[in-house]
C-alpha cells in the first residue's frame, strides 16, 4: 500500500512512524525544509519538501498510486484543501485527524468556501 502524509511535524512523524513498520510505502510531504531534513534522517520514507496544498506536488509524489491520504498539518484549511484535491484524483481514504475534535467541540455549523485550480467546493460542516 502507498500512504500519503501531509506535514511531518509532530503528528505527521509518529504515523509515519507507525505506519513504516507495515512494510507500506510512506511519503511524507512537509513544507519546512529543515523539518524535512530532520525527517529525511529519521525516517525510513520518501520525504518531499513542499506544498501538498498544490496539484502539481501531490502529482510528483505519485498521488495517481496512492491508497490513502493523511492529512496531518496544523492548517485546518490546508488539510481540507489536500483532502479534497487528493479526492480529485481519486484517492478514496483519507484521514484528517488534526483538530477535528475542535471543530465539533465549537458545535456550530460551517461554511468553508475552499479553491483549487481543480475544484471549487463549498464543505458544511454541521455539529449539533
Amino acid at each position: 500500500m502507498k500512504i500519503l502524509i501531509s506535514g511531518g511535524g509532530e503528528l505527521g512523524r509518529m504515523i509515519a512512524e507507525d505506519l513504516i513498520h507495515t512494510g507500506d510505502t510512506i511519503i511524507v510531504i512537509e513544507l519546512n525544509a529543515n523539518t524535512c531534513e530532520r525527517l529525511a534522517e529519521e525516517l525510513n520514507a520518501v520525504i518531499i519538501h513542499g506544498d501538498a496544498t498544490m496539484p502539481l506536488m501531490l502529482e510528483k509524489a505519485g498521488i495517481v498510486d496512492v491508497d490513502v491520504v493523511v492529512t496531518a498539518t496544523n492548517n485546518d484549511q490546508s488539510n481540507l484543501i489536500t483532502a479534497i484535491v487528493a479526492r480529485e484524483y481519486g484517492v478514496n481514504r483519507i484521514n484528517q485527524p488534526v483538530r477535528r475534535l475542535l471543530l465539533f467541540s465549537l458545535m456550530i455549523e460551517r461554511h468553508i468556501l475552499i479553491k483549487t485550480p481543480l475544484t471549487m467546493q463549498i464543505i458544511t460542516i454541521s455539529v449539533h
